[in-house]
């Protein structure tokens, strides 16, 4: 095991996870303060999801020239620099404020790809799925975190854009412990077989309605309870610290336990009860959109895990190909839902959640029928 190098994964998406959540509780008082409806407010969310794509997309020229591990220094720092402009957005414009969340979806995208193939090559294949997730348990830890601080700090008087600006010191100090961790030794190689380009869209259509649903339940949910159940604030943040307690819960059991069942059993078990739990929250009780946390938890650590057993020699290039991908489906997740809650409202927008998650279902199904085996 190289600790150094999965600490260093392990931190850089804890920082990302909360500055990327913290816009979610942030997003009413950004309309609000830019004087923005709901369809264009969305490009707040749907322009850092084409900075995403962008650094994704690239992958292959970047990762083949310097590698992940140098890779994911610059990444930190566009990290640092995105979050810092949006936090002085409020003294320019809305556009200053789409064009410092570019720059932090640029860095979002590449660190994903530095940080899963970081945690591959440090750890040996039979711990593969528990340090995946332990990875993204850090993820679900900084999320959880994101919105109580966020709401606690908002209610002292606080400004939300100043907050961006302090958070911003976090990737810096980042940068700058990165320099004493020694490189890995081994290189990317990228391989260019055709006969895996279906694979990798299918993977990544699959990974990519798996995210945009998650996404769709983490970014709207405060705007859910409190436009349409007409909550306040601090109420709906609770139930959306709830979404991400459940989910660091589910990523902690499965990062600590060595749990029994293949990988893909596990992603349709989560995608099953993910479908149930979204309808529960939008017709019986909310509280079930908060349980799609623990639904959710297990899917991107046995997903990487199943790729990298389907794909032992060239799962390294799937993984950053399908990536890109999934970086597509969340910029059209986003326009998508946002076009949807200005037309009838977000509580029909967050369909897009449920239909998503079956939509994910049935690529696996067909992936899990006619996929060669390994």
């Amino acid at each position: 095991m190289h600790w150094s190098i999965l600490i260093l994964s392990y931190i850089s998406l804890f920082a990302m996870g909360f500055i990327d959540n913290a816009r979610g509780p942030a997003y009413p008082l950004i309309l609000s303060e830019f004087n923005l409806v709901p369809s264009r407010g969305s490009w707040f969310f749907t322009i850092a999801a084409l900075g995403g794509v962008l650094s994704t997309i690239t992958h292959r020229y970047w990762l083949e020239k310097i590698g992940p591990f140098i890779a994911i220094r610059i990444f930190i720092v566009a990290m640092a620099l995105g979050c810092y402009g949006m936090g002085r957005a409020s003294e320019g414009s809305f556009a200053m404020l789409l064009g410092s969340a570019f720059i932090f979806g640029f860095s979002t995208g590449g660190n994903g790809i530095c940080m899963n193939l970081l945690t591959a090559w440090a750890c040996p294949y039979y711990y593969r799925r528990r340090a995946f997730a332990g990875l993204h348990s850090t993820y679900a830890l900084a999320s959880l975190i994101a919105p109580f601080a966020l709401t606690y700090v908002l209610e002292s008087g606080a400004r939300w854009d100043r907050l961006f600006a302090y958070f911003s010191i976090v990737p810096v100090a980042l940068f700058f412990w990165s320099l004493t961790v020694r490189p890995p030794v081994k290189r990317y190689v990228h391989l260019r077989e055709s006969s895996h380009n279906k694979w990798k869209i299918l993977f990544g259509m699959a990974l990519g309605f798996y995210v945009s649903a998650e996404i769709v339940a983490s970014s709207r949910l405060v705007l859910y309870c409190t436009q349409h159940l007409s909550w306040s604030t601090a109420k709906a943040a609770l139930y959306l610290s709830l979404f991400f307690a459940f989910l660091l819960l589910g990523r902690l059991l499965f990062a600590s336990f060595s749990v029994k069942g293949a990988s893909v059993t596990w992603l349709v078990i989560s995608l099953v009860t993910t479908l149930f739990a979204f309808l529960f929250g939008l017709y019986v009780d909310p509280i079930g959109l908060s349980m799609v946390g623990m639904t959710m938890s297990i899917f991107f650590p046995c997903f990487m895990d199943w790729v990298s057993e389907l794909f032992p020699e060239q799962g390294e290039s799937i993984i950053s190909s399908m990536l890109t991908s999934m970086g597509v489906m969340i910029i059209t997740m986003h326009a998508l839902v946002g076009y949807l809650n200005e037309l009838w409202g977000v509580q029909v927008a967050l369909h897009i959640g449920p239909l998503f998650c079956l939509l994910s279902l049935a690529i696996i199904l067909k992936i899990k029928q006619v996929m060669p085996k390994p």
